[in-house]
């Protein structure tokens, strides 16, 4: 078979920033729509009955449920008749009226500067933690954007925020660098020398609860000056975390959640996920199954040969066009796209 490219982004952005510009976006669904099919999230389906594909495809996904996917991508895709999956977290979209996109723009002479505009800097995730979820999609935005035939709607969790997913501390509150998910993973405490530890996905691993007594020893610690906290001081306070049960309970929640919430205001019982930051784990994946979850997609690098479904690698879409040129063609021939498998 040959192989299926599966690509994600996150942003398309009026300007040139963080993540990919308009102007890029386009020129790189010209270049799609001249070298390969692209092809709808129907297509899974397809090669699951056994179907092959004959060229090397496309498959174009977006992560997070930006606004800007409905105000820019879904008319661009429109444009140059191209489908698209999104993955939307459900806890961060709301009801509201529809914002004006760029068909406003094309048939009705309105100025792009009167469009919404993301946020300069890159912190709409972190935002939302705060009840600011202004950067986000409307529910009745996806509505159109899937009963157009652009979009299929998939689930990327309902909450998507990092937990804690062990006893190692690997820095402090207030002196090191910490994710954006840190008031989430710590229950909103933000004093100045409470731990940072280890984190992942909260779809993918046993959260660590730190005792209050091993919070209170970093803090007084960071207070008097010192430099770093002894880790080995960890095991008198050490908690033995969730147990396997309860994770297994608590990520049913948050799927079947996302999946009902998804089907009642859409009227989708959808079979896609796409796991937040690209971490699961087997639990992770057996649960997703027993929801109905078929097609589950995560961040390796690598294009898809008809394997395992509910591991489905995707290829983030670079901002430079010789870098997207040079993954495009490597990942449509078979026998460099298993060199780059092994190699990224």
């Amino acid at each position: 078979m040959k192989p299926l490219i599966v690509l994600y982004y996150h942003r398309i952005l009026p300007f040139k920033g963080y993540d990919i510009d308009l102007s890029t976006f386009e020129w790189q669904l010209s270049f799609l729509k001249k070298h390969f099919d692209i092809v709808g999230a129907e297509v899974f389906r397809k090669i699951k009955n056994g179907e092959k594909l004959k060229r090397s495809s496309v498959l174009i996904t977006f992560d997070d449920g930006y606004a800007d996917n409905y105000v820019y991508a879904y008319p661009m895709l429109k444009k140059y008749g191209a489908k698209a999956l999104l993955f939307i977290p459900t806890s961060k979209i709301t009801h509201s009226k529809k914002r004006k996109t760029l068909f406003d723009c094309w048939n009705k002479g309105l100025d792009i500067s009167d469009l919404y505009t993301p946020d300069k800097k890159e912190r709409a995730l972190e935002d939302s933690l705060k009840g600011d979820l202004s950067e986000f999609l409307h529910w009745e935005e996806i509505e159109e954007m899937a009963a157009s035939g652009v979009f299929d709607i998939g689930s990327h969790g309902h909450i998507h925020s990092k937990i804690f997913s062990s006893d190692t501390v690997v820095g402090i509150y207030g002196k090191d660098r910490v994710h954006w998910s840190f008031a989430y993973a710590n229950d909103n405490d933000l004093r100045q020398g409470v731990p940072i530890f280890e984190m992942r996905s909260s779809l993918a691993c046993r959260r660590f609860t730190p005792f209050e007594e091993f919070k209170q020893y970093c803090i007084d610690m960071y207070e008097n000056d010192k430099q770093s906290v002894p880790v080995d001081k960890l095991n008198k306070y050490k908690n033995k975390g969730e147990y396997e049960s309860d994770f297994k309970q608590r990520i049913a929640f948050e799927l079947a959640t996302s999946k009902e919430l998804i089907k009642e205001n859409l009227g989708i019982d959808t079979e896609f996920l796409s796991w937040p930051w690209g971490e699961y784990s087997d639990s992770g994946i057996e649960t997703a199954k027993s929801l109905g979850f078929k097609f589950c997609f995560t961040t390796k690098k690598s294009a898809f040969f008809n394997g395992d479904f509910c591991k489905i690698g995707r290829i983030k879409s670079p901002q430079r066009k010789m870098r997207f040129v040079r993954k495009m063609f490597l990942n449509s021939n078979t026998f460099f796209a298993n060199i780059y498998k092994k190699t990224h």
